[in-house]
């Protein structure tokens, strides 16, 4: 139910309200079959409001809070139909929330702590939609960089993971980009719970996407001056220079090289000597470079080693 130009917000505001239907048919049964059981009316009055906020001609908004509403009251959901609905809310509260206006409303509606919730789900992919969803919401908007501070400790646990998928692992630290980057608090939160550290163990992973988002968070990361992280500097650096060599992709050569040469200029490191005997390595790698940009850089960190 994504509003993308081949589907108008009258199509949207069907699809809502048949899926809020649903989910209130659901619960009625459940609450049916269940006869010791009472029915939950926090849930059923999520889902009320949610229906009569998008009754006659709703705006984007109360799209937002419908949507919010099926992911609050379904989270347990143990069937293919009421997978499907949560996808489809996701999908809609993925699209909405690119607008900083309504990032912003995740705040009062509640949303943050129900996309937080989803973090911990047992279904990967609803995880993976949790965590579009907080790369979309904090995107350069530093209202909802504060409110997902809390999710900093998860994500890093998910990231680091071994036994989740590499999409999974991905999308977790592109959440965390987002939340950090240009935000100094959510960098400082960052350092307290040694998330940077734990991290730096993704570089050795064999998934390429998964590298070259914690390259650009790295990269991020070194952008404006800061005493703990040029303290960590030198461990970020062994271990980016240690990736060149191993890496069979340019691409993933390239990214090192960029983050490296962010993390040197702005530690103001003017001699990495300690480094030299990687240097025969980097002399190859400049060869092996397409983007004149980035092969400059190598050069001058190569002279900074010699």
């Amino acid at each position: 139910i994504r509003c993308h130009t081949n589907m108008d917000g009258s199509q949207t505001h069907r699809n809502l309200k048949r899926i809020l239907h649903w989910c209130l048919q659901e619960q009625q049964q459940e609450s049916s079959t269940e006869g010791t059981r009472r029915f939950d009316s926090e849930r059923q009055r999520w889902l009320l409001d949610a229906l009569e906020s998008i009754s006659n001609e709703p705006t984007e908004t109360d799209l937002l809070k419908a949507a919010l509403a099926v992911l609050h009251t379904q989270y347990s959901t143990c069937n293919s139909v009421g997978y499907e609905k949560l996808i489809e809310a996701f999908d809609q509260v993925e699209y909405l929330v690119e607008d900083l206006d309504h990032a912003s409303d995740l705040i009062p509606l509640n949303g943050v702590s129900i996309i937080m919730k989803y973090l911990h789900h047992s279904e990967s992919s609803l995880q993976i939609k949790a965590c579009s969803v907080i790369a979309s919401a904090t995107q350069n908007h530093p209202r909802c960089q504060q409110v997902f501070i809390p999710s900093l400790q998860t994500l890093v646990e998910i990231s680091t993971n071994l036994e989740n998928s590499d999409e999974l692992q991905t999308k977790s630290v592109y959440a965390l980009s987002s939340i950090v980057r240009g935000y100094e608090p959510a960098v400082q939160e960052l350092l307290r719970i040694n998330g940077i550290t734990a991290i730096l163990s993704c570089l050795h992973s064999s998934n390429t996407k998964l590298v070259t988002k914690v390259c650009f968070l790295l990269q991020a990361l070194y952008q404006e001056p800061n005493d703990e992280l040029q303290a960590i500097g030198c461990d970020v650096i062994q271990k980016l220079v240690s990736l060149i060599p191993q890496s069979t992709d340019v691409g993933i050569k390239s990214m090192c090289i960029t983050a490296l040469y962010s993390i040197v200029t702005q530690c103001q490191m003017t001699s990495l000597s300690q480094l030299s005997d990687k240097c025969h390595f980097l002399h190859t790698t400049v060869t092996e470079l397409e983007n004149e940009e980035v092969k400059k850089q190598l050069e001058e960190l190569i002279q900074m080693i010699s």
